[in-house]
């Protein structure tokens, strides 16, 4: 080095070679010369160390400019590190900042300026300068200087490592000098270093400077024995580098870095090419002559491929790195592996096929390919490596039964992924699966059995299945196309969707296989066999194998006419939808039925009549009925499902809704409906599907079931003693006039609507009098002026034959006839009008409402309550035909104020409601009635009032909540609605305000409507009150001149 020096002296003064550029070299040289000044001063302290960074900070930015980095030459480099030389020798001294320029202007030198034609010499000391400094120890002593030398200067050390062995690269001379005997311990120290600064390195820079310095090294040795050399600790150190710790979390850069370079080893190391051909590797292998034990001998090679088998497969964890950059190197490894090192590390093939399986299953598609695609190529290759990937398989499909158990869904997803895409090459190459397709076929049923009953556990103990929101969404015309898909009925955790759908996958794969017609009819087989889980599991299985199937052929079998054969996989499907109509339609066990199966038996009718499209109008005969009534049941996955179907049935049968489909069969299910009916048949599954229909088809079926509501009243006198029969058949009713509301011609809609509201009281003034007295004496005072062409009945003596009394009936007067031409056109036009016939729909209503008075004596008070219900909705909608309305509340009137009595609460409250849409509708035609009811109707207040009272003075009153003063508040609302529809007697009036007038003050409504009757009778009431709570002695009497005014009495 001090010989270096000195020959860089005589450069820097004497060489002509600098001055070739002489704008460079007038840049360069005052600042090499100052800096080497300054260097010399600080050896004999005459200078400091803050001068020395000066100086190295101005070289350092002149070094830096783009011009002058590409005009560097070997001699201006040898100009440059002649000061830097200085700075080298002390660097036990200098600062650390000085140590740090001085290798960023080294580095400049080394990739610019020396490039290849560094001097051999002068590279190996730099190599043991560098390699001191990259270790954190004294060039001259060797001593350990960990607190001087930071870690920035490390890295800066690495990397001249790495530029300086680049350099020797491109000197053959420099590259063969590395492998010379005398300067192979040297070289073992520096891989020892940078094999530290990889492993123990605290920094992210730090490592990947070493990782660098590392593959500048193999880079530039092509000599197997000296690689061979070092293998076995590089391989180990980039094994504990690459392995998950949680020590130390290296970043993916590091890890990528890592796994690239133990590639180029593995492959510049064990490469089979390089071990001499296959044939002659083995009998090596198997001799044990001496001469053969040394470096890459069959010993070294036996005990070598068994380490690097171990550091494999600890290297093969981070095939679930989430960085794709990561597993993008493992993916280049195990093609190292697979494809360089096949026959060398053969034992390791097994764990490479296994990674590049799993790296297939990665969630970017893009990258996942990749891996597949790699793994078909190395498949096509080698037959060995298909039986590798073959017996993999295996021991992933047995093994599957067995994972599917745990509530790990990552394991499940991953295992579910690898049977997937180990299938794809295999099949693509067809290879014989028939064994592998047995053992799936069974590990697959056992499987989605064990999932079922974990999904189960999970649900019960985590979750409840939630009420569907869409089970009458009906998809109309104006809506939207898109179709719903059906909910999971297996798999229905949310934490299994992946799970699923690793699954879904699974089954499309098998579609390439040419046994799944055979694994699809063991499937079938089982289901008809089966029971319980394993039946649901194999139903599930069939399905989704006969559904994935037709999804992918569908745009194929639309263009290819098979005339000459039969599809077996339609024969499947068909089988299929007939087993799932045999579940649908028995009747009377819908509570013993699984409700899994349920839903698997309508994704298969969904399934075929997607399928079939219109040819499937055939099969609606038998599956619509069935189909209806599930969309009532009570569980809201099959009536989600029931929904869904009845929207895809309509789309592949060509209807353009679901109130279509239900209207193109209404014949068919009224039919059914109604044969149930006529037959006494007391299951609730034809009032459930009528009900269904009346939903989902809305006021356009109505008409059709004119005759069923005569049924439905003969199933109820016949079997009015089951409750839930009963009550069933009149929601039927009930929603056959809610639907009626919403017609758009309920009865006559030329007909006036009627408004019976009494206008309120207005007290008349002394004009209003003086005016009615005007009229009164102009009518007594006017002479009465005879015509005596009027035939009237004032005239004197008779001017014409008289007649008898039935022809004086049947011919009446001319003059008698209303005036067409007269001034009354209105009472013309009503002469002339023809009664319009009514509508089926206000018929039926009419008849309901009529007959529900039949059944309101019924045990039931809830039944009760719902005809009552009924009655008070229908009204609103009959109440515009009054020739019809009221007869109808002739006949009901005595049936439903009876239930004013009722001892049910509830039902007193709706007989209240009733009685008041009965007065809005009718009037003063009730005013008889109320008057006839009223002492009842009394006597039942005061009882109520009383019972309020007690319980507000009891210590436990609950005031407005209890039953007896809601009663009371339902009877109040009455009186309001009695007063402002119904004319009623003075009596009634009085008793009214004596039974409210402790709330007359605080109830604006009853209020209004007593003051609307007669106010002086409120204004007295209020008074009296008044009076009563001030009491008697206390009003002051008005006092005026001239005037006495007595003292009221109450």
């Amino acid at each position: 080095m001090k010989q270096s020096g000195i020959h860089r002296q005589n450069v820097l003064t004497n060489s002509p070679e600098v001055y070739k550029h002489p704008s460079h070299a007038d840049k360069l040289k005052p600042l090499c010369v100052e800096l080497s000044q300054v260097a010399l001063r600080f050896g004999v302290q005459k200078a400091s160390g803050k001068d020395i960074v000066n100086a190295l900070e101005a070289l350092y930015k002149t070094l830096q400019d783009e011009g002058l980095n590409k005009r560097l030459d070997e001699k201006l480099a040898d100009y440059v590190f002649f000061p830097l030389s200085h700075v080298l020798k002390q660097s036990q001294t200098v600062p650390t900042r000085a140590l740090e320029l001085t290798l960023q202007c080294l580095l400049i030198l080394l990739e610019n300026g020396w490039r290849g034609k560094l001097d051999a010499n002068l590279g190996q000391q730099l190599q043991i300068l560098l390699c001191f400094l990259a270790s954190g120890k004294s060039p001259s002593s060797g001593k350990t200087q960990a607190g001087q030398l930071s870690e920035e200067l490390k890295v800066e050390a690495l990397r001249c490592l790495s530029a300086l062995f680049q350099c020797f690269a491109l000197s053959t001379d420099a590259k063969a000098s590395l492998t010379e005997t005398a300067n192979i311990p040297a070289l073992g120290h520096t891989v020892t270093v940078i094999l530290d600064g990889i492993t123990e390195g605290t920094s992210k820079e730090l490592q990947l400077s070493a990782v660098a310095a590392l593959n500048a090294i193999y880079s530039c040795i092509t000599h197997r024995e000296t690689l061979a050399n070092f293998f076995p600790g590089v391989v180990s150190s980039l094994t504990k580098a690459l392995q998950p710790s949680t020590q130390m979390k290296r970043s993916y850069s590091i890890l990528t870095s890592c796994l690239e370079l133990l590639s180029a080893i593995l492959r510049a190391v064990l490469e089979d090419t390089a071990l001499s051909t296959t044939r002659k590797l083995s009998s090596t292998m198997s001799t044990t002559s001496s001469d053969k034990d040394g470096l890459l001998g069959p010993a070294w090679l036996r005990a070598t491929v068994a380490q690097v088998k171990l550091a494999l497969s600890n290297i093969i964890k981070l095939r679930n790195h989430d960085k794709i950059q990561v597993r993008h190197a493992l993916r280049e490894l195990c093609l190292i592996v697979l494809e360089h090192c096949r026959v060398s590390l053969a034992d390791s093939a097994p764990m490479m096929i296994e990674t590049l399986v799993i790296l297939s299953t990665a969630k970017d598609a893009d990258d996942g390919h990749a891996s597949l695609h790699a793994l078909e190529q190395i498949a096509s290759s080698d037959p060995t490596l298909v039986d590798i990937l073959r017996s993999s398989l295996h021991g992933w499909v047995v093994a599957l039964p067995r994972v599917m158990q745990s509530n790990d869904e990552t394991a499940k997803k991953r295992v579910i992924s690898q049977i997937t895409n180990s299938l794809g090459p295999l099949a693509k190459l067809e290879i014989d699966l028939s064994i592998i397709d047995r053992t799936l076929a069974a590990s697959l049923r056992d499987s989605v059995t064990a999932a079922n009953v974990v999904s189960a556990k999970q649900l019960s103990i985590n979750e409840q299945v939630p009420e569907s929101n869409s089970a009458l969404a009906v998809i109309s015309g104006s809506q939207s196309s898109v179709i719903q898909p059906f909910q999971p009925v297996l798999f229905g955790h949310r934490s299994q969707n992946e799970t699923l759908q690793a699954l879904e996958v699974l089954v499309e794969q098998l579609n390439t296989s040419g046994s799944l017609p055979v694994l699809a009819r063991d499937m079938l087989e089982e289901v008809r066999s089966a029971d319980g889980d394993a039946q649901l599991a194999s139903f599930w299985l069939s399905l989704n194998m006969l559904r994935r199937t037709s999804t992918q052929n569908m745009n194929l079998e639309e263009l290819i006419d098979y005339n000459s054969s039969i599809d077996p996989r339609t024969g499947l499907l068909e089988e299929l939808y007939s087993f799932s109509l045999s579940i649908l339609t028995e009747s009377l066990s819908e509570e013993q039925l699984d409700w899994k199966m349920q839903c698997m038996a309508i994704e298969t009718l969904a399934e075929h009549a997607q399928q079939s499209r219109e040819e499937f109008k055939i099969e609606l005969v038998d599956a619509l009925y069935p189909l209806v009534h599930l969309v009532g049941s009570t569980n809201p996955q099959v009536r989600d499902h029931a929904m869904t179907c009845l929207n895809i049935v309509s789309k592949a049968c060509g209807y353009s809704d679901t109130s279509d489909l239900i209207m193109s069969n209404v014949d068919y299910l009224v039919n059914a409906v109604a044969l149930k009916l006529n037959t006494f048949d007391i299951s609730p599954q034809a009032p459930q599907v009528l009900l269904m229909m009346i939903k989902l088809s809305g006021a356009s079926l109505l008409p059709y079931l004119d005759d069923l509501v005569g049924s439905i009243f003969a199933a109820l006198d016949c079997f009015h003693g089951y409750p839930r029969l009963v009550e069933l058949l009149f929601s039927v009713l009930s929603g056959i006039v809610d639907e009626g509301a919403k017609a758009p011609m309920r009865a006559i809609t030329s007909a006036p609507s009627i408004n019976h509201r009494k206008d309120p009281f207005k007290p008349r003034s002394i004009t209003d009098v003086a005016s009615r007295l005007a009229q009164l004496k102009a009518t007594t005072t006017k002479p009465e002026i005879h015509d005596v062409s009027d035939n009237d009945e004032t005239e004197s003596f008779p001017r014409k034959p008289w007649k008898s009394f039935n022809e004086e009936i049947s011919q009446p007067d001319p003059s008698e006839a209303p005036d067409v031409d007269g001034d009354d056109p209105a009472s013309a036009v009503a002469s002339s009008e023809t009664p319009t016939p009514l509508t089926k729909t206000h018929t039926m209503l009419l008849s309901i409402t009529r007959l529900t008075q039949n059944y309101l004596t019924h045990s039931s008070p809830s039944l009760r309550s719902h005809l009552l219900s009924l009655a008070s909705r229908s009204s609103d909608l009959l109440a515009s035909h009054e020739d019809t309305f009221l007869p109808l509340i002739n006949d009901i009137w005595p049936v439903v104020v009876k239930r004013l009595y009722d001892p049910e609460p509830f039902v007193c409250i709706a007989a209240c409601q009733t009685i008041g849409n009965l007065c809005i509708g009718a009037g003063d035609f009730l005013s008889s009635r109320i008057e006839t009811e009223w002492p009842a109707i009394a006597k039942l207040y005061w009882q109520v009032y009383e019972r309020v009272k007690r319980e507000k003075k009891g210590r436990d009153g609950r005031g407005t909540y209890t039953s007896n003063y809601q009663i009371w508040d339902a009877l109040v609302g009455l009186f309001v609605i009695i007063l402002n529809y119904v004319r009623v007697e003075d009596e009634i009036v009085d008793d009214v305000v004596a039974m409210v007038s402790d709330v007359l003050e605080r109830r604006s409504d009853i209020r209004e409507a007593l003051e609307g009757v007669n106010p002086d009778v409120v204004w007295l009431e209020l008074e009296r009150r008044k009076a009563k709570n001030e009491g008697e002695s206390n009003r002051k009497v008005p006092t005026l001149e001239g005037f006495i005014f007595k003292k009221i009495v109450f």
